[in-house]
């Protein structure tokens, strides 16, 4: 007593200016320490002794109500009495009616015959123009104290205007008795069985005019489906509900409501335990009404608290808004809000409160911070974004330095520097000295500097890979000169090919895309990537920019080198067929050798030969398909002369082999295969090759 003397006369020599700053310094650290076992071991003493004192003396009433909000949903299992009467007398004083009504209610909850509070209660019912409530209420305050002046003479002006409005006070007692006796509605509630009870529930939740649309909200099994109806026209016919017309929602009589709200929530949310567990085979947990009650909850195993919230969160959507008040938010902040922080279940507190947030207008300034503040601490990026969401909300309500420094936090995380420097000097500038709040802003400006560095660096790698591939490509011109000679039609084209598309996903894809078959690209394209023509780089594949131009200003003419020897100059074609190139890969190797044609005579010559075998062996068809070949192949105007040499050849291949007394048919298969592959894309060879692919077919049987 001595020490709270001392304490009330230090107050009392405070400055407004000093009380005010005493207050917002111990604000700011309550903000900032939401845990509940902080609070009740250091901040609930710390009101009681000294922090209560400020607000007496220099009438802070609006700041009383906010500690008091706090202190009150962070300490459910403290002797908070005084706190709670404290909180409802100074909500009525700031003229909030509707949240002084809650916080008296919720006194009488824990001392029902208060008559101080019964007194109060009235009178703010009454303001409410709820005349008969008040009444009610002010009898049984008048009750409790007969000798308190005050309170008998409120209660004697509503009696007076009561009997002004023409009703006696025996039919005002019978009235009383009808409607707000526990005996009566303990009566009428013993009357019910639970899955009456339960119905009373769903009525609220789900509000409906007829019993089949509440059918989702029970198992799909033809008892439970009649037992729906049954308790559904029994309800209705002994008047436990009503229904104002035919299509109207269907409610329990108001005297049954706390009963609904109570021990209905209880049979529904039993009921509802046992349909999440409806695919379990083991371990079931299926409770009674009665094993959810206050106490009871407070003794849940883990696995049981994960059950209630499954329960809760099941269907949430779809509940009405009045029964999400009335019923859901209701038992949130009575016990289950108080548990879940206990439990550290913060993931289950958060999805609630963003169900309440979100469709429902009463949530208050500290909820709000609640969801805020549980969501910070979980990783997940939609809780993330639950927190920034709700920060902000309640910074546009009013700043706040807790909030602007778990905001800075929040982008701190996210390595989004800029925007959490923001934040932590807005917080700065409402609390300069903050420890916590510097020591943060000097991490970010590090992260900061650090990430500058990167990014310079970053961009000198950038731009030393950006050279060294230009000297790269530069390199790959003079391999190119060198091999633009060798460059055939095929080649070309897969080049014009490649240089439009944008993007392939793979060399089937693209053969497919140009009309080639696969195993014809894959020797081509090794060629014109070891010439440098086609470059491959870690994550895309492009035609090198000299060729890209080639390909747009005209392929340049490169003048044939000669080979003078004693007699005459030959062109030097080099043709050197190899037919692992041309057809199949390493599967076959058919050496042909060197062959040095002298003005093509000797390739026209090997073809004369091989068309007379094939005539005196009796092939005749053959004969003459490779004979329209050759000279379609001769008088083509799109294939160079190299290129005919080469298909020359490989006709030439397909008639020696097929006069051998043996003859191989894999290889003609392949060789022929390869050849009408080659010439399909020949636009002036094309019809000869259909006329011809009959008798090239042939091997395939």
């Amino acid at each position: 007593m001595e020490e709270d003397e001392e304490a009330a006369q230090e107050v009392q020599a405070m400055s407004v200016e000093v009380r005010r700053e005493c207050h917002e310094i111990a604000w700011n650290f309550l903000l900032a320490h939401q845990d509940s076992d902080v609070i009740m071991a250091v901040f609930l003493p710390f009101y009681r002794s000294f922090w209560h004192g400020i607000f007496a003396a220099g009438d802070m009433n609006k700041e009383l109500v906010d500690v008091l909000a706090l202190l009150l949903n962070a300490s459910p299992v403290a002797d908070t009495d005084d706190e709670l009467w404290s909180y409802a007398y100074t909500l009525s004083k700031q003229g909030r009616v509707d949240e002084a009504d809650r916080a008296y209610r919720s006194f009488l909850e824990r001392h029902p015959d208060h008559a101080a509070t019964l007194h109060n209660l009235a009178l703010l019912v009454e303001e409410k123009g709820l005349f008969q409530d008040a009444l009610v209420l002010s009898n049984r305050a008048a009750a409790q104290t007969p000798n308190d002046k005050i309170i008998v003479k409120v209660n004697s002006r509503l009696k007076r205007k009561y009997e002004e409005q023409g009703q006696s006070h025996e039919d005002a007692a019978e009235q009383e008795h009808l409607r707000a006796s526990s005996q009566e509605r303990a009566r009428l509630w013993s009357l019910l069985s639970d899955s009456q009870k339960r119905l009373l529930c769903l009525m609220d939740l789900y509000p409906s005019g007829h019993w089949s649309a509440l059918l989702p909200q029970v198992k799909n099994n033809e008892h439970q489906l009649r037992q729906l109806q049954k308790d559904w026209e029994w309800l209705l016919a002994y008047g436990i509900c009503l229904q104002a017309e035919a299509d109207a929602s269907v409610r329990a009589v108001p005297v049954l409501q706390p009963c609904v709200l109570e021990e209905g929530f209880q049979c529904w949310l039993s009921a509802e335990i046992a349909r999440v567990q409806a695919r379990k085979k083991k371990n079931l947990w299926l409770p009674e009404a009665a094993d959810l009650g206050d106490e009871q909850l407070t003794h849940l195993s883990s696995m049981q608290c994960d059950l209630v919230q499954q329960a809760l969160m099941r269907q949430i959507e779809r509940v009405g808004l009045s029964g999400l008040e009335q019923l859901h938010l209701r038992f949130y902040r009575r016990i289950w809000k108080q548990l879940l922080i206990k439990w550290k279940m913060h993931a289950a507190l958060v999805d609630l409160c963003e169900q309440f947030l979100t469709r429902l207008s009463v949530m208050t300034r500290q909820e709000l911070w609640e969801c805020a503040y549980y969501a910070t601490d979980l990783s997940s990026w939609p809780y993330q974004n639950i927190a920034e969401k709700r920060y902000k909300e309640y910074l546009a309500q009013e700043e706040a330095y807790a909030a602007y420094h778990n905001l800075s936090v929040l982008y701190f995380r996210r390595k989004q520097y800029q925007d959490a420097l923001h934040m932590i000097e807005q917080a700065l500038g409402l609390a300069p000295s903050d420890a916590m709040s510097l020591d943060l802003k000097a991490k970010i400006e590090q992260a900061l500097t650090k990430e500058e560095e990167q990014r310079r660096q970053r961009e000198l790698q950038q731009q030393q890979e950006k050279e060294q591939r230009e000297q790269h490509l530069k390199d790959l011109e003079q391999k190119i000169q060198a091999h633009l000679a060798e460059v055939d039609y095929y080649k070309r084209n897969i080049l014009q090919s490649l240089k439009k598309a944008s993007y392939f996903r793979g060399k089937r894809s693209f053969a497919k895309f140009i009309g080639m078959e696969e195993w014809a690209l894959e020797g081509h394209w090794r060629k014109l990537v070891s010439w440098g023509m086609i470059v491959e780089e870690d994550q895309r594949t492009f035609v090198h920019p000299l060729i890209s131009a080639y390909l747009e200003q005209g392929w340049p003419m490169i003048a044939r080198s000669s080979v003078k020897t004693k007699e005459k100059t030959y062109e030097e074609s080099s043709l050197v067929l190899h037919v692992k190139e041309l057809v199949m890969g390493d599967q076959i190797r058919n050496q042909i050798g060197d062959i040095s044609n002298i003005s093509g005579q000797l390739l026209i010559g090997k073809f004369n030969t091989v068309i007379a075998d094939l005539n005196s062996s009796g092939q005749t068809e053959l004969a003459e398909a490779l004979k329209t070949l050759e000279e379609a192949v001769m008088a083509s105007e799109v294939l160079l002369d190299s290129e005919k040499q080469e298909q020359i050849e490989v006709i030439n291949c397909i008639g020696e082999e097929a006069t051998k007394p043996k003859p191989n048919k894999t290889l003609l298969k392949v060789l022929g295969d390869g050849l009408m592959t080659s010439l399909r894309a020949v636009p002036d060879v094309a019809k000869a090759l259909t006329i011809v692919a009959p008798v090239l077919a042939q091997w395939h049987h």
